[in-house]
């Protein structure tokens, strides 16, 4: 079994749409888990907003994927 873990999505992405490529990428590496920030301001979130996808987002891309 493969373990990836990236800890903490500013590790990795720099922005929102950089999250959604990086999701794409784990899940072709046969990630077993992800974890995703959501916030419904992100431009206002304590910490991580610029990675942090809208709810909106999420519900698309998840279903996208």
């Amino acid at each position: 079994m493969k373990t990836l873990e990236i800890k903490g999505s500013s590790g990795g992405a720099a922005s929102r749409n950089q999250m959604i490529s990086l999701v794409r990428a784990l899940i072709a590496a046969e990630a077993h888990r992800l974890m995703v920030e959501v916030h419904h301001d992100p431009d206002h979130a304590m910490s991580d907003g610029s990675q942090s996808l809208y709810p909106a987002q999420f519900e698309t891309r998840n279903s996208d994927l």
